[in-house]
């Protein structure tokens, strides 16, 4: 069986449809001086990459874990962290920090991005006895039956829940669904794409996220 056919029957045979990444809706556009730019211009970037551009985003980490991620052998903010799993602690944090309730969007990411991994880690990476790895064989070392938990009851659920995928970027091509939480906050996003579409025809391949755009509660904490 070839390399690519392993990782994708694995990550299937463990429940694992997508990668995860979690932001605020304004990341997905930013105008600028009539321009735009952001994830759906751009892909998804690293930390350290978006700052070097000067790009103005909204940021929704939390600084101390940030901090500890920091302190990490690796420059971690020099990758894009994806997850494996879904309803993570950080979401739950998010809701709980920011009451950025309506506000936060999840891009499900096709797993062939994990042919661009530059690492994958068996926890969260703000924990100092997280392991690196690179192999896919090691995939087999993650705990799965906590990553598929979707209530974490425990320090330890929450630490192993985040394993992570770094990888270089994030183009826009691997983006398979953008979900929201609730039907007016989507259909009020869509009106804005529709309206940046009509004002300026430059902006017509913003026509290819609209459908993937949709409300899905299930993938949310109760609102």
């Amino acid at each position: 069986m070839s390399s690519k056919k392993y990782y994708l029957k694995y990550l299937k045979q463990k429940g694992i449809e997508y990668f995860n990444y979690i932001t605020h809706f304004l990341n997905l556009i930013i105008p600028v001086d009539n321009q735009i730019f952001g994830i759906l211009v751009q892909g998804i970037l690293p930390r350290n990459v978006i700052q070097s551009l000067n790009i103005q985003y909204s940021d929704i980490s939390i600084e101390n874990v940030q901090n500890l991620r920091r302190d990490v052998s690796r420059d971690i903010h020099d990758y894009v962290p994806l997850y494996f799993a879904t309803h993570t602690p950080m979401l739950y944090d998010v809701y709980e920090k920011f009451n950025y309730k309506e506000s936060i969007v999840i891009i499900k990411i096709d797993l062939r991005i994990f042919e661009k991994r530059k690492y994958f880690t068996d926890m969260n990476i703000a924990y100092p006895e997280c392991n690196f790895y690179k192999n896919e064989k090691d995939l087999e070392k993650l705990n799965w039956k906590i990553i598929n938990t979707k209530k974490c009851y425990t320090k330890e659920y929450k630490k192993y829940k985040q394993a992570e995928l770094l990888v270089n970027e994030v183009p826009p091509s691997y983006f398979k669904r953008i979900l929201f939480s609730n039907e007016h906050f989507l259909n009020s996003y869509k009106k804005f794409v529709d309206e940046l579409i009509n004002e300026n025809k430059k902006y017509d391949f913003l026509k290819n996220y609209l459908n993937m755009m949709e409300v899905d509660r299930a993938e949310f904490p109760i609102i």
